[in-house]
C-alpha cells in the first residue's frame, strides 16, 4: 500500500514519464521512439509503476516507514536523466561506425557467434535443447571460467548483424536465412539454458531496434513484437520456477506450469521494487552510506581475482540485505544503489551521467543514420538500459556493458585487421 506522499511523488513521475513517452511515440520522426530514454522509461514502468499499484509486500516495501524517500529518489533520478539527455556532444565513434557493411555483416555475425560458442561450449557443453536432462558439462565459475562463459554476450550482436544481412536478399537469400536461423536458434537455447532472463530481454530489445531502424526507420511493427513480448513474459514466469542455472529447464516443473500461473508473471519486478523501497527507507533512517565502494568494485570488476586477490567482493550488497532482513540474491534498482552510496546527491549525479551517455550514443545514431555500426551501437545500448536500471550492482552493469556493448566492436576491429573485408 502506498502512503499519501508516496502516491503524490509517483503521480509526478508518471506525468513526466507519460509526457516523454507520448511525445516520442507521436513524433513524426519515426526514429524518436527508439532513443534510449524510451527504454529506461519502459523499464521503470515494469519495475516501479506496476509493483506500486499491485503488490509491495515482499521485503516490507508496503510498510516501510520512509517509503516516500524511495519515490523522491525516483523523481530526482528521472529528472536528472532528462537533464543529462539535453547535453550536447560532438560526433564520436567514427571508427566503430565504419566497421560494418552490407557485404560483411553476416560474415562478422557468424565469426562472433563461433567465437562465443567456442568459449562457452567447453564449460557448459553444446546444447540443442533447453531441457536440463540434456545437460552434460557444467563447470563451476572459478578462476577465468566466468570470463569464457560470459562471452555468449556476443550472441546478441551476432543476431543483430545477421538480421542486417538478411534484409539484403538479392544474392544468396537462402543462405542468409540459414545463417540467422542457426544463430538465433542457438542463441535462444543457450540463453534459456543459462537461466538469466536479462539476456533474453537484451536480445529482444536490441533486435527490435535493429529491425525498425535498418535499412531505414519504420513504424513499430506491433503485430510482430507485441506477441513476442507476451511470449517472453510468459516464458520468464516459467523460467522462474523451472530453471537450473547453466543446465536448462526442469521440464517436469515446466509442464506442470499452467497458463494461469504463467500469466501472473515472474514477480521479480515486485521483489526488486519492494526491496529497493525497504533499503532506501532504512538507509534514510540510519544515515549510513557506502561511499565510493560501489564505484571501486565496478572499476576492478573486469580484472580476474587471480591477478588481484584483494579486490572488493561487493560486501556492501550483503550489508544492505542484512539491514532489512533480506536473503541472498535480493536486488535493488540502479538509482537505489546510487542512493546507498551518496544519498540524494548520488541519485542526481547518476541520473545526469546516465542521461549524458544515452545522449552521446543517441546523437551518434542521429548523425549517422545510414551507418550499420551506429545502429548496432544504439541497439546494444538500448538492451543494456534494461539491465542498468533493473539491477543495482554497478560492477555487474559495467561488466555487462563491456561484454555486450563494447566487446563486439573491439573484436570486429581485430577481425577486420586480419581480413581483406
Amino acid at each position: 500500500m502506498l502512503q499519501p506522499l508516496s502516491s503524490i511523488l509517483l503521480s509526478i513521475f508518471c506525468i513526466l514519464l507519460g509526457y516523454n513517452l507520448f511525445t516520442s511515440w507521436l513524433n513524426k520522426d519515426k526514429t524518436q521512439i527508439w532513443n534510449p530514454i524510451t527504454f529506461l522509461g519502459l523499464t521503470l514502468i515494469y519495475y516501479v509503476i506496476v509493483p506500486s499499484v499491485s503488490d509491495l509486500s515482499m521485503w516490507g516495501g508496503d510498510t516501510a516507514q520512509n517509503q516516500w524517500v524511495f519515490y523522491l529518489t525516483l523523481v530526482l533520478f528521472y529528472i536528472s536523466v532528462l537533464i543529462g539527455f539535453r547535453s550536447k556532444h560532438k560526433p564520436g565513434f567514427k571508427k566503430w561506425n565504419q566497421l560494418f557493411t552490407v557485404e560483411n555483416s553476416q560474415r562478422i555475425a557468424l565469426i562472433l557467434f563461433l567465437i562465443a560458442l567456442a568459449c562457452y561450449v567447453p564449460f557448459r557443453g553444446f546444447r540443442t535443447s533447453i531441457s536440463a536432462d540434456d545437460a552434460t558439462v557444467i563447470s563451476e565459475r572459478t578462476g577465468l571460467v566466468s570470463y569464457f562463459i560470459d562471452l555468449i554476450a556476443l550472441f546478441v550482436s551476432a543476431c543483430c548483424l545477421a538480421l542486417v544481412g538478411l534484409k539484403e536478399t538479392k544474392d544468396m537469400g537462402f543462405k542468409k536465412r540459414i545463417v540467422i536461423f542457426v544463430i538465433l536458434y542457438f542463441t535462444l537455447v543457450m540463453f534459456i539454458v543459462g537461466g538469466f532472463r536479462y539476456r533474453l530481454v537484451m536480445l529482444l530489445l536490441a533486435m527490435a531496434t535493429t529491425y525498425h531502424l535498418y535499412p531505414q526507420p519504420r513504424n513499430v511493427n506491433y503485430k510482430v513484437f507485441v506477441p513476442l513480448a507476451i511470449a517472453a513474459y510468459l516464458l520468464f514466469a516459467v523460467m522462474d520456477s523451472a530453471r537450473n542455472y547453466g543446465a536448462g529447464l526442469n521440464m517436469e516443473a515446466a509442464k506442470s506450469f499452467t497458463l494461469e500461473d504463467a500469466s501472473k508473471g515472474a514477480a521479480e519486478n515486485a521483489s526488486v521494487c519492494s526491496y529497493s523501497i525497504s533499503v532506501t527507507s532504512r538507509m534514510f533512517e540510519t544515515g549510513e552510506r557506502f561511499g565510493f565502494e560501489p564505484i571501486i568494485t565496478a572499476i576492478l570488476m573486469p580484472i580476474p581475482r587471480m591477478f588481484l586477490p584483494w579486490k572488493p567482493d561487493a560486501e556492501y550488497l550483503r550489508m544492505a540485505e542484512q539491514s532489512v532482513g533480506a536473503t541472498g540474491g535480493a536486488a535493488f534498482l540502479g538509482f537505489t544503489e546510487a542512493y546507498t552510496a551518496f544519498g540524494f546527491l548520488g541519485v542526481i549525479l547518476y541520473g545526469l551521467f546516465m542521461g549524458w551517455l544515452a545522449k552521446k550514443i543517441w546523437l551518434n545514431y542521429q548523425y549517422n543514420q545510414n551507418s550499420i555500426g551506429a545502429i548496432l551501437l544504439l541497439a546494444l545500448f538500448n538492451g543494456f538500459c534494461y539491465v542498468w536500471i533493473s539491477r543495482g550492482y554497478m560492477a555487474a552493469a559495467f561488466n555487462i556493458f563491456i561484454y555486450y556493448v563494447v566487446l563486439p566492436f573491439w573484436i570486429t576491429i581485430l577481425i577486420r585487421r586480419f581480413s581483406k573485408h
